[in-house]
């Protein structure tokens, strides 16, 4: 033993490192193992976020398009520069489908509109104050009349008109007899006979000049001025009424194109024409439209009805927008919210559009009442929300002079849905009614931003 510790003392050296060796040999094993294992989940870890990035790099991706199909962008290539590229070039081409879309939408339902009287609106000069409600009134009387006028509408000859007439006819039949008495029954037969046709060919004459029958009171037109004067909201609703009701018309000589004259025509009649609901309130004075710049409301409260079911302040319970309400800048890319509690399509006023409703009662054609929808469709942004049709008799409409044709014909109630694009209208609006809608303009007088 002594002789093992005295070696040991005298080779120390290589006791220790012998010691390291046999040390190492057993716990470089057990650390080797832990090691390899840090570096296998490394390297799974790598490949599984490797795996992901190819999958990225390689799957198809699409622009989505609003109410359109995807664009694909990628089809399984890998997303690099030149798929980017294509993203962009996707975009842009969305973008420059939008403004047309935009420009588009703007000149539909803006065409044809000019002032009843240029230079009215927004605001006349101070000192024409009191003349300009009457000219305003006689203005817009003469443009219905032109407007009967454009679409060849009329009514049949009246009463007394034909009274003159079959009185006349009959003096010549009579010319050489002193009065009905001395007449005998074949002869009175006879006269009545030709009374009756001379009458039913008025009107068959009357009818073949015409493509519709309406006058001035089957429209909306406004009524006589009294002492009170119309504000210049009133005046410009007016002028609004009017576009509405050329509107229509229009889409009535549209789907009327292909007729020679009434009695062929889809639609026979404009029976009436209403705008339900107010926008001005009642007993505006004129003295208020002087107060623009003031931000007050007209006094008497506003009725907004004709204005559908907008957002409305809480303390007036009412649609469309007051003085109230926040004033807002029309903004074509703020989003629409829909309300469909108010009608199918939805659309309610808002800081966009105005929707306002049209009541019409009209004698159709009934094999014709869907080309009239389609025309009324067409012509702008108008929607038929409710329809009610009922027969109505092609004799006794006769009687009264109204000649329909020899296909059965329905009275015709609907109810009409428009959109007015506030981006357009506002910057002509007096600022009396663009307080009671609750618009702002931009700045530099735009009504968009």
């Amino acid at each position: 033993m002594k002789e093992a510790i005295n070696w040991i003392k005298e080779n120390v050296l290589i006791v220790v490192f012998s010691v390291i060796i046999i040390l190492s040999l057993s716990l470089g094993w057990i650390y080797s193992s832990s090691f390899n294992e840090i570096v296998l989940e490394d390297a799974r870890s790598r490949a599984g976020d490797f795996s992901k990035l190819n999958q990225i790099a390689r799957s198809n991706e699409s622009v989505n398009v609003p109410g359109g199909t995807p664009i694909p962008v990628s089809n399984g290539n890998p997303l690099d520069e030149s798929t980017v590229q294509i993203v962009k070039d996707a975009y842009s081409h969305l973008q420059e489908q939008s403004s047309h879309i935009h420009k588009a939408a703007l000149d539909h339902n803006s065409k044809n509109r000019p002032h009843i009287i240029q230079g009215l609106f927004p605001a006349p000069p101070p000192s024409q104050r009191e003349v300009i409600p009457h000219r305003m009134h006689d203005a817009i009387v003469e443009a219905y009349k032109q407007l009967l006028a454009s679409v060849d509408a009329g009514m049949p000859p009246s009463m007394a008109d034909v009274q003159t007439n079959l009185s006349r006819r009959e003096e010549q039949v009579l010319h050489n007899t002193q009065d009905r008495s001395s007449l005998d029954q074949d002869e009175l037969d006879s006269l009545t006979k030709t009374l009756v046709n001379q009458r039913l060919n008025q009107y068959q004459d009357r009818a073949s000049q015409l493509m519709l029958y309406a006058d001035l009171r089957s429209l909306n037109v406004p009524d006589a001025l009294e002492s009170q004067l119309p504000t210049l909201a009133t005046m410009y609703d007016w002028q609004w009424q009017y576009w509405m009701t050329q509107d229509i018309l229009n889409a009535i000589a549209s789907a009327n194109s292909d007729a020679k004259s009434v009695m062929e025509a889809p639609v026979k009649r404009v029976v009436s024409l209403k705008f339900p609901g107010a926008i001005i309130p009642d007993g505006s004075a004129w003295e208020q439209a002087g107060s623009a710049g003031s931000g007050r409301q007209p006094s008497g409260g506003g009725n907004f009805a004709g204005f559908g079911a907008g957002s409305s302040s809480p303390q007036s319970g009412r649609s469309g927008g007051n003085a109230a309400t926040k004033a807002t800048v029309p903004n074509p890319s703020q989003e629409v919210k829909l309300d469909y509690g108010t009608s199918f399509t939805g659309r309610v006023t808002n800081s966009l559009y105005d929707v306002r409703s049209i009541d019409i009662v009209l004698i159709v054609d009934t094999r014709e009442l869907p080309k009239l929808l389609d025309a009324i469709a067409a012509e702008n942004f108008m929607t038929v929300i409710d329809v009610n049709v009922r027969p109505s008799s092609s004799f006794r409409a006769a009687q009264s002079g109204f000649m329909y044709g020899i296909h059965p014909v329905s009275q015709v109630a609907m109810k009409i849905e428009t959109v007015w694009l506030r981006e357009w209208m506002a910057e002509d609006m007096p600022e009396d009614l663009r307080s009671i809608l609750g618009i702002q303009l931009a700045q530099g007088g735009q009504g968009s931003s």
